[in-house]
């Protein structure tokens, strides 16, 4: 697994296209968890660009720190034990704090969407906090650029269907393809300045 600053550089246009187009689907006053994903911290500097009132729940430090005073935002740091590659905080007790509250939107970010049509990842804690997450709140949405798809990791997350995917316009025609047979309709991030 690449470090953060490595990962963030990864497929950057793609992922900050995904980023501009879950910041459309903000509403003021919502409950949202971004996870600690790389395309999900490109969504929380969009919120710190433009931001507006929300109750944000994260276990990621980089999506924390972007986030701090900005008098809009109620931001809480959910806890847990530390997991250095992506610096998430992970664990059962990240896994409690997760099942006391309810959120309206979740953005997970993922490390790989695998030929079978599932969200994988590559650590065993984060895919079971995944899960957690995919349980506690009422609108999912998955940010995988393009470049996600066909590709495997370690831990099965969920199905896709579990979540709806946000993705660049890079997204080859057989994906495309596999995504009407799962009944799955991404929505489309077209690229743009930010």
């Amino acid at each position: 697994e690449r470090a953060v600053p490595a990962r963030a550089r990864h497929a950057l246009a793609g992922t900050r296209a995904s980023a501009t187009a879950a910041h459309r689907l903000l509403r003021p006053g919502a409950a949202i968890f971004p996870d600690a994903g790389t395309t999900v911290l490109q969504l929380a500097r969009r919120i710190r660009l433009n931001p507006m009132p929300l109750r944000i729940f994260t276990n990621g430090l980089a999506v924390a720190q972007e986030l701090i005073n900005i008098s809009e935002l109620d931001v809480t740091l959910i806890g847990g034990q530390l997991r250095s590659e992506n610096a998430s905080l992970v664990g059962p007790q990240a896994e409690a704090m997760l099942d006391a509250i309810w959120l309206d939107q979740l953005f997970l970010g993922v490390s790989a969407i695998g030929p079978d049509g599932a969200i994988y990842s590559i650590d065993s804690a984060e895919a079971s906090l995944n899960k957690h997450m995919l349980a506690r709140a009422a609108n999912r949405f998955v940010l995988a650029d393009s470049s996600k798809f066909g590709t495997m990791a370690t831990h099965k997350v969920a199905p896709l269907t579990a979540a709806r995917a946000i993705t660049d316009t890079g997204l080859a025609p057989k994906w495309r393809s596999r995504c009407a047979e799962l009944g799955v309709e991404p929505i489309f991030a077209e690229e743009d300045a930010f």
